[in-house]
């Protein structure tokens, strides 16, 4: 009797887990393979160049309205969007319910604008990024180089990377003409003034000498503020 039950009980188990299987091969395959669960549509939200993002990603032949939304390779999309220089970071996830792919930019900030080649105008951003965006952006400060050398753009961006908020809030525009020589006018107080950074090194301590210096009464009508080294500034 005992082992009747015990052999009842283990069929049923069985059946159990057969069941299970079952079941989860059949939902695998609903999602993965059947189109009862499709990408239907695309929804793109944190910028206003939808267009350019969607274009992106339909770009990539595995990726196409129709497929099995379950199939739809987020890592890729995801891969293709970040790819484009004034995206930061997307966020990509499904929708079931409505049978969508989510993704959510965050587009770069830009503080400064230059010119490139053939007056292309491209954009830094608070980190020093480098990109171009599909519309131009006005009102920005104008960054100029002394010659198109890639490390002239490199110790720009290294220079406002290190730029306190309100000295980069101030800035009106740049000069860049060597690695080693940056210039900046900033606008504080009603007035420009020129800054010489020098080069972007020891630049806390050089932004420390200039809030001393700035706020020396002897300065109120100076003009220009020489950091080049910082341990002997030069006002004019």
């Amino acid at each position: 009797m005992k082992r009747r039950t015990k052999k009842r009980a283990l069929l049923r188990k069985s059946i159990t887990i057969v069941l299970a299987i079952a079941i989860l091969s059949g939902l695998s395959y609903t999602l993965g393979y059947s189109h009862l669960v499709t990408f239907k549509s695309l929804s793109i939200t944190g910028t206003q160049q939808s267009s350019v993002i969607s274009k992106s990603i339909f770009a990539d032949s595995h990726t196409h309205i129709g497929q099995p939304l379950a199939r739809v390779n987020l890592r890729i999309i995801k891969k293709s969007v970040e790819s484009i220089s004034w995206v930061k970071r997307a966020s990509i996830s499904r929708n079931w319910l409505k049978g969508n792919v989510v993704v959510k930019i965050e587009a770069r900030k830009p503080i400064a604008s230059f010119l490139i080649l053939h007056n292309v105008t491209n954009y830094f951003d608070s980190e020093g990024n480098q990109f171009a965006t599909p519309l131009p952006i006005v009102g920005l400060p104008i960054i100029s180089f002394a010659s198109d050398a890639k490390e002239l753009r490199l110790a720009a961006a290294a220079t406002l990377k290190q730029m306190p908020k309100d000295v980069l809030d101030g800035l009106v525009s740049m000069k860049v003409a060597s690695a080693k020589f940056i210039e900046s006018t900033e606008h504080f107080g009603g007035k420009n003034f020129v800054i010489r950074w020098g080069e972007p090194v020891n630049f806390a301590l050089k932004v420390k000498v200039l809030r001393i210096l700035v706020g020396l009464p002897e300065n109120a009508t100076a003009r220009v503020f020489d950091l080049t080294d910082p341990t002997a500034p030069i006002v004019k």
